[in-house]
């Protein structure tokens, strides 16, 4: 049975490889015989920066990181993209599937619905279910910071409700993705975590060797996103007072001591096993620390603010979450009880092994009858 997954797994960034891969091992084990990638198609670009903007960003970017700070962020996504192309060809060296080719096709996971973003490939029918495969559902799936209200400003709520419809299950990953599904379809979608939570990568954590830090504070976060003098003073702050040094992964910062591009993105664990705190503001960097069960904490951004709220509640974690840089301190110094977490991880992987292997025995169904 060969199955294809539409998703983000060419953004250069490790969360979006590792969910990608992780996906894959779930479809393998639960049904599939083969797997591979479909690209996105582009589609309108409802969400750009006018050039009043970009200025005013730019001068705000040159205030708080100066000339040497921007070079520095340029460079660095340089650096990235090259090696982030020899990452998606690990993830699938064939290069992609032909939509036409496949037994069902899986939309998922990451912010995969969500079309009112300054992305690359805009707003596109394709990402809802428009495509040729006679068995198409989600899983995991994400309008992350786009609203319903939002869909029907745009003039896309009705056509992406048509879609929606005609998928054979839908599964999102956050509550504010499940209200919309509901308004736009009427049904009610599954809630499943992140393919990175529900595989676990527990086999490749227990062979990683330790990095050569010993001490360190963790910074994982996305180029020049963390930038405010308070939050980033609370940082050397309690560096300083436990005698810690702070290291950046995947992101360039000139006021951590080092910092580190993984080789592979199955490298990512090390550091994450191996930190004393991480501090990091994205929704996987928290995913990479709960399934090495490190003690960090969250700052939320308008822009993950849906997304990491539903997750951090489904795992009893809400309390690693920083609305305001004073708590940082505070939330980094609480134990976690990954005792509690691992219980509720427990039923939500058994949940989504019975989800896939149900699409895919429906699917493969739907093949033998035609």
């Amino acid at each position: 049975m060969k199955v294809g997954i539409l998703s983000m797994q060419r953004v250069p960034n490790y969360g979006s490889w590792l969910q990608a891969y992780a996906l894959k091992q779930l479809l393998l084990v639960n049904g599939a015989d083969e797997v591979g990638f479909i690209d996105i198609e582009p589609g309108i670009i409802l969400v750009s920066e006018s050039i009043p903007c970009r200025i005013k960003r730019f001068l705000k970017d040159l205030r708080l990181m100066g000339i040497r700070g921007k070079i520095i962020t340029r460079n660095h996504g340089k650096t990235l993209a090259p090696l982030f192309e020899k990452f998606y060809k690990q993830l699938d060296p064939n290069g992609g599937v032909d939509v036409s080719a496949c037994d069902a096709v899986v939309i998922g996971s990451d912010e995969v619905f969500n079309a009112v973003q300054n992305s690359s490939w805009g707003y596109t029918p394709q990402l809802y279910g428009k495509m040729d495969c006679s068995y198409v559902f989600s899983y995991a799936g994400s309008f992350g910071h786009t609203t319903i209200k939002q869909l029907f400003q745009y003039g896309i709520a009705e056509e992406i409700s048509h879609h929606l419809k005609a998928l054979k299950n839908i599964s999102v990953r956050d509550r504010n993705s499940y209200e919309i599904i509901k308004e736009l379809t009427g049904n009610i979608p599954t809630m499943h975590l992140d393919p990175v939570l529900i595989y676990g990568y527990q086999s490749e954590i227990s062979k990683m060797q330790s990095v050569k830090y010993e001490d360190y504070i963790l910074i994982y976060s996305y180029e020049g996103r963390i930038r405010s003098k308070k939050e980033v003073a609370e940082i050397k702050s309690y560096a300083l007072k436990y005698k810690l040094r702070i290291i950046s992964l995947f992101c360039s910062y000139s006021w951590c001591d080092s910092e580190f591009v993984p080789n592979s993105p199955l490298d990512i664990f090390d550091y994450f096993k191996n930190a004393s705190y991480v501090v990091t503001d994205t929704f996987h960097g928290s995913i990479f620390s709960i399934i090495t069960h490190s003690r960090f904490c969250t700052l939320l951004r308008s822009s993950n603010m849906q997304k990491l709220t539903s997750l951090l509640s489904m795992l009893h974690l809400s309390d690693r979450l920083v609305s305001h840089y004073s708590q940082l301190g505070e939330k980094l110094m609480r134990n976690i009880d990954y005792q509690l977490t691992e219980e509720a991880l427990r039923n939500y992987r058994l949940e989504a092994a019975v989800y896939l292997q149900k699409n895919l025995e429906r699917a493969k169904e739907m093949r033998m009858e035609v």
